[in-house]
């Protein structure tokens, strides 16, 4: 009996991942931890962003052009571990 592993299925299921930030927490180090995480997990899995703005109640969806990543468990730890909210699709 073959057993599916969740990063197989996340490999063939998850297409995109979305990243939502509130505009009031876009700080520097915040983007570069960020960018930190795209470069170590190169994949071909689409990133998307949303930002917000709770007080004018405004919302921007944004598609990264240039970075693919790997949807990991490791990769989805990293950004829970910074609070950062995520969506898959």
């Amino acid at each position: 009996m073959e057993f599916t592993l969740l990063h197989d299925i996340m490999d063939k299921m998850c297409k995109k991942i979305t990243i939502k930030i509130p505009l009031k927490d876009i700080q520097e180090s915040r983007i570069k931890n960020l960018q930190h995480l795209f470069v170590t997990n190169k994949g071909v899995q689409n990133l998307h962003f949303t930002i917000w703005d709770s007080e004018e109640k405004i919302e921007l969806n944004l598609p990264s052009r240039n970075t693919k990543i790997k949807i990991s468990n490791e990769f989805l730890k990293a950004l829970d571990e910074q609070y950062i909210q995520y969506k898959l699709n």
